[in-house]
Order: structure tokens, then C-alpha cells, then sequence
């Protein structure tokens, strides 16, 4: 009998998705302190990404530009983000809602801030929900969150067309 040796290297990395609607074409980078990894990636036609790199204390997860699949608009000037799980091999979902998540500084504001949006859950619970699949497959919660993050998405983009259009 012949035998071969495989070799399987397993590399860290983080994995996710990003949604308005799903994001695809978007850059994924890791952002700590201020400052965004070399690594990056791109995310899918169904808006999930993986990148490898070595996440970090207070790291975020940054995602740029992209195109909402679900309504086929292209946005440019968008920028979503979110902290990074307890449990790193947990999906971290980018969205309107985590990135208004990774501005409280604290554990506690975070939380406060899902409660004050009606939303159920942890916050390490919140940042694995794939709100979009939730929603389609009829999760009350899930379709909740994402109602919420359907509106603050076109909070965040009129937001962002306004101060691209001032000459400052």
C-alpha cells in the first residue's frame, strides 16, 4: 500500500461578515490603535471576508467601501466597524449597530446601548449574530436589529454625502 504525508497549516485569522444589506467589494483591515493592519481583505458577493492576522487588545475590525447587493448600490464613502469578541473564533459581523457599538468606551455602555435600541442579547452575543440571515430566516430578533440597521445605514450614508460635499 502507498502512503503519502499531508501537511495542514492552520493559519489565525478572522472571519465575518459585512452588512447594510450584504457588502460585497468591501476592504477589511484590523485596525489597533489607530492605526490599520497591512493585512486586509475583500469581502464576498454575500459580503463575508476572512483575514488572516493576529487580533489584538482593542483591536476593530474596519470595513471601507463596498456595494450593498441587495439594493445594488455602490458606496463608496461608507465605513463600518466593529470590536472584536471574546471568542475570536466567533463570526464578527460588521454593521451600522457595531459600529455605533465600538464607539462606547465601556462594557456597559455597550450593553446600555443594545437595551436602548430594544435589542436582546450580549454584546459578544450581538457581534455574532448574522442579522441579515437571522432576518431571512424569520428570527424576530435578528429582523429587529436589522430594521434598526437598515435605518442607521441611511443615517450614517446621508451623514457621510453631506461631509464629502463641504469644502472644508
Amino acid at each position: 500500500s502507498d502512503s503519502e504525508s499531508i501537511a495542514v497549516n492552520v493559519l489565525n485569522a478572522l472571519e465575518g461578515r459585512i452588512v447594510d444589506g450584504p457588502v460585497s467589494e468591501a476592504t477589511i483591515s484590523l485596525m489597533t490603535g489607530g492605526e490599520s493592519s497591512d493585512d486586509q481583505a475583500v469581502s464576498d458577493e454575500n459580503g463575508f471576508w476572512l483575514l488572516p492576522a493576529e487580533s489584538s487588545q482593542g483591536a476593530k475590525i474596519v470595513s471601507e467601501g463596498g456595494t450593498d447587493t441587495f439594493t445594488d448600490a455602490q458606496l463608496p464613502r461608507l465605513v463600518l466597524m466593529s470590536d472584536l469578541p471574546a471568542d475570536l473564533s466567533a463570526s464578527i459581523n460588521v454593521n451600522a449597530i457595531t459600529t455605533l457599538l465600538s464607539f462606547a468606551e465601556t462594557d456597559t455602555d455597550k450593553q446600555a446601548l443594545l437595551v436602548t435600541l430594544g435589542i436582546e442579547g450580549s454584546v459578544d452575543e450581538f457581534l455574532a449574530l448574522d442579522i441579515w440571515n437571522g432576518a431571512e430566516a424569520g428570527d424576530s430578533n435578528a429582523s429587529a436589529a436589522q430594521r434598526i440597521n437598515a435605518q442607521l445605514g441611511v443615517i450614517f450614508q446621508t451623514a457621510q454625502t453631506l461631509i464629502s460635499e463641504v469644502d472644508l
